[in-house]
């Protein structure tokens, strides 16, 4: 007979070669809103065994610093039952001087801080030609959208994606070494976990379901029109909430601009939930996945729905074990159909990345 207990376990390896299976903590942050992954490894206060180029290993009274570095490849698992999956794979940036000791990392995206900087100008050029220039070491999935006329000054790849952020609204991350670039409202999916109240999900203090009244906004965007000081303006929206400049893309028609401007309102006012949902090891959500949320109680299914999910949150110590807590965005079975990506294949004002 099959266990009913789940048994978490850990791997942690670094430099391809030093391997621990017991921590104090870990703490896994990834999020849309930000280029980088990162992770928090505690280790415990008492540890004397490891494992070196597979064999058991004794670190008593050895100092840990002299097997591990900063800049060190880290590689963390985790599951249960013996299972193991990737859930992290990075550099070691800080490690701390208290004990226990603390290991502080950063995803791929470490090593375009580090890389040469860059000097460059473009009469034209797409995001995708972009990322292949300054990254060229990674496998690209990428908008197909123009950028103009750029350039780049002493700038490190990181402060160019950085940028494309600031400027121009292209969200960038690394998925398992594969670096990825879009727009936040034309994400599109591929993989949906089913998530149910008082079934598979811890219900947080956040979890809340708003309607459309309680987000309303008032959109104002605005277009400029290359070579010159004018622009297109639009407003969508309600009054009576907040206010929110809209920048959109350059050389927008007034038909463009409304299209742009009433899928980016659809993407954030509607009635569903917002908030956090606190899961366990499996499913293994992940940025940028879909969350299907049902609520039995409301058998009329008004309240369920498809959301993006915006960030994940993995903790693994004594307190918590093994949790995962996802925070939903936008409600995608309530935007609107128009496809934005040909709004952005129009070149867009000429650039200084500094």
């Amino acid at each position: 007979m099959g266990s009913s207990y789940l048994n978490i376990n850990i791997r942690i390896t670094v430099a391809g070669k030093i391997q621990f299976s017991a921590v104090k903590q870990i703490e896994i942050a990834n999020s849309i809103e930000l280029l980088t992954t990162t992770a928090k490894v505690e280790l415990p206060r008492e540890f004397k065994n490891t494992r070196k180029d597979g064999q058991s290993f004794s670190i008593e009274r050895k100092n840990l610093l002299e097997l591990i570095k900063v800049g060190d490849s880290i590689h963390i698992e985790a599951g249960y039952n013996g299972d193991y999956f990737t859930e992290f794979e990075g550099y070691i940036t800080q490690i701390g001087a208290d004990i226990p000791l603390l290991l502080t990392c950063e995803d791929e995206m470490y090593q375009l801080k580090n890389k040469p900087l860059i000097n460059k100008t473009y009469a034209s050029v797409s995001l995708k030609q972009l990322l292949k220039d300054i990254a060229p070491d990674y496998e690209t999935e990428v908008l197909d959208m123009q950028l103009g006329k750029l350039m780049i000054e002493r700038s490190s790849p990181y402060k160019v994606l950085e940028e494309l952020k600031k400027q121009y609204g292209v969200h960038c991350s690394f998925r398992e070494k594969k670096l990825i670039a879009g727009l936040k409202i034309d994400f599109k999916s591929k993989v949906i976990h089913h998530f149910i109240f008082d079934k598979n999900f811890r219900q947080s203090k956040d979890l809340k379901y708003k309607t459309k009244n309680e987000r309303k906004v008032l959109l104002k965007a605005e277009s400029s029109q290359k070579g010159t000081s004018k622009k297109v303006s639009y407003q969508y929206g309600e009054e009576g909430g907040g206010e929110r400049t809209l920048h959109a893309p350059t050389n927008l028609t007034l038909e463009e601009l409304k299209a742009f401007t009433e899928k980016t309102y659809n993407s954030s006012v509607f009635d569903g939930y917002e908030g956090t949902l606190e899961g366990f090891g499996y499913p293994r959500t992940q940025v940028g996945d879909t969350i299907a949320l049902t609520d039995p109680n409301y058998p009329d299914k008004h309240r369920d729905g498809l959301y993006l999910l915006e960030s994940v949150t993995t903790l693994l110590n004594a307190q918590d074990g093994f949790k995962r807590k996802s925070k939903l965005s936008m409600k995608l079975s309530n935007t609107n159909s128009t496809d934005t990506t040909e709004l952005w294949n129009k070149p867009l004002q000429p650039q200084l990345l500094p």
